[in-house]
């Protein structure tokens, strides 16, 4: 059996003439070209679609930057922590809580914790996220090494906080993975300073774990940061002071510098614990890089080495939002001796 089509129909062979036809037989239908043809068919069709609607969805972004044509989005996004995530440039703190204030214990510490962030008024951000710390006696009471990490996060904004920070996805919601951070810290010995001068030097620094740039949500790139705390402990109450300085790069080839510094004071009656403690981060720029904030912590310390305890994060000033976290931190291993 055979077909014939006319050379106007005829897509294979169209410079035949029409008294010749083409003739497809049996065999030629059965080498599967036309689920050839069906198929690219279907696929110019798909990425030509897949093409308008993504061009439909950035058409938002496109206004919304007034983009010159050529510049990368990523010029765009502002890392700086008053236009990203919560998490972004989230500085760690001691493992265990305000507390802890500056001495090593010399005991492993280990930190579990979830945290709510709801966006400052009138903007309107929700992100939930745990927190998984870890620090590790190096040498007892000497120094120790710490990982500080948010896995996860899921986020949600409404449309004015997605223009404000130049983000690329229309829909304002989504999850990605967080920030981790490497932190070293080392005792000064008390020969040094005398007894009375408790001294606490540390480093660390920001990988790139966490993602989500185009929605503004990280930045992407490493960070360093160097501290100095010291403080005084009496019977019932305690303070510390921290003085550091803070390097994130922006983009390739730039970078902000930034001073940071924090004062903490903490009380304690049997079991419990209050702590409050202001920080901030004052960057070169001043162009939404100086953050400030104000945390109060109440703790229950148990029977087993264990403390649960509840914190709140106050946005004073260049902070998306308002932080409220739950967490429970346990110790374990023997004491160390006093540092010489």
């Amino acid at each position: 059996m055979s077909l014939y089509v006319p050379r106007r129909l005829c897509l294979v062979s169209p410079w035949l003439s029409k008294s010749q036809g083409v003739r497809f037989s049996n065999r030629f239908f059965s080498s599967g070209l036309q689920v050839k043809l069906l198929l690219g068919l279907c696929l110019g069709m798909t990425l030509g679609i897949g093409q308008a609607q993504a061009q439909l969805s950035y058409a938002f972004w496109i206004r919304n930057v007034n983009w010159d044509g050529y510049t990368s989005w990523q010029n765009y996004i502002r890392r700086a922590p008053a236009y990203l995530g919560p998490n972004a440039l989230a500085l760690p703190e001691a493992v265990g809580g305000l507390h802890t204030g500056i001495a090593l214990t010399g005991k492993w510490q280990g930190e579990l914790a979830q945290e709510w962030h709801r966006g400052v008024s009138p903007y309107r951000e929700n992100t939930v996220n745990p927190v998984l710390n870890l620090s590790v006696p190096l040498v007892p009471g000497k120094a120790s090494l710490e990982v500080h990490w948010r896995p996860y996060e899921w986020w949600s904004t409404d449309t004015v906080v997605r223009d404000l920070r130049n983000a690329r996805w229309e829909e304002p919601r989504d999850h990605n993975p967080s920030e981790l951070w490497v932190m070293n810290r080392w005792q000064v010995p008390a020969k040094f300073l005398g007894p009375r001068i408790p001294l606490t030097l540390g480093w660390g620094f920001k990988t790139t774990a966490g993602k989500g740039l185009e929605n503004a949500r990280h930045t992407n790139m490493p960070a360093y940061w160097f501290e100095v705390r010291t403080g005084r402990s009496y019977p019932r109450w305690s303070w510390w002071t921290q003085q550091g300085f803070l390097i994130w790069q922006e983009s390739v080839g730039g970078q902000n510098d930034a001073w940071t510094c924090a004062l903490g004071v903490t009380t304690n009656s049997g079991p419990w614990t209050l702590a409050t403690q202001v920080q901030g981060i004052s960057g070169y720029f001043n162009q939404g890089d100086r953050p400030w904030f104000l945390r109060s912590e109440a703790s229950y310390q148990t029977q087993t080495q264990g403390r649960f305890y509840l914190r709140y994060q106050h946005a004073l000033h260049d902070l998306p939002c308002h932080t409220w976290r739950v967490g429970y931190a346990v110790v374990w291993g023997r004491r160390s001796i006093s540092v010489p």
